[in-house]
């Protein structure tokens, strides 16, 4: 399908399923979608959406994969996971400056900034998208964010390091599980 073809009928599809999401939850009045991947694409948002806001919320890589791995849906090994995450991140690091370039908001905050201290987050998160005050997140339970790392092996910690400790410390967290207490 050619673009100018293409990007009304994408515009329209997605117009009809934020619809029929606004509508499904009484007293709704904006649409959230939370996959991930489709940070990957912001082009196609753009082309969908026109104006989004963009959150992109970071945790830690290898408790990312830690977690894959305990999902029906995820990899069957931790070396698998944490490629995974290695490819997500690869990408993001690629597409990350196409946001700014095609003027599209984007926002960038840890998971764990955000159960520290949560109603900073939420105002400021609420005060950019021009939205009433609401506690969004008062239930962030900091607990989950930590429960896999607690479940493994030294040797999986280790290995987690090892395939995930220098994305990790790029994105501001220790190079290292394996040597802390846990």
């Amino acid at each position: 399908m050619e673009y100018p073809t293409y990007y009304p009928a994408a515009r329209r599809f997605f117009a009809d399923i934020v619809s029929l999401g606004i509508t499904c939850k009484a007293g709704s009045t904006h649409f959230l979608e939370k996959t991930p991947h489709n940070l990957l694409a912001p082009k196609a948002l753009a082309d969908f959406v026109g104006d989004p806001y963009c959150l992109h919320v970071i945790r830690d890589p290898r408790g990312t994969a830690a977690s894959l791995v305990s999902q029906s849906w995820g990899p069957d090994t931790l070396s698998q996971a944490a490629a995974w995450v290695q490819s997500y991140y690869d990408r993001w690091f690629q597409v990350r400056g196409t946001y700014a370039d095609l003027g599209l908001a984007l926002s960038e905050v840890k998971i764990e900034d955000i159960v520290r201290s949560p109603q900073e987050h939420n105002d400021r998160l609420l005060g950019e998208l021009g939205l009433s005050p609401e506690m969004l997140f008062h239930d962030a339970d900091g607990g989950q964010l930590t429960a896999g790392r607690s479940r493994l092996e030294h040797e999986d910690l280790a290995l987690l390091d090892n395939e995930l400790g220098a994305l990790s410390e790029r994105l501001g967290y220790p190079a290292a599980w394996a040597t802390q207490m846990h």
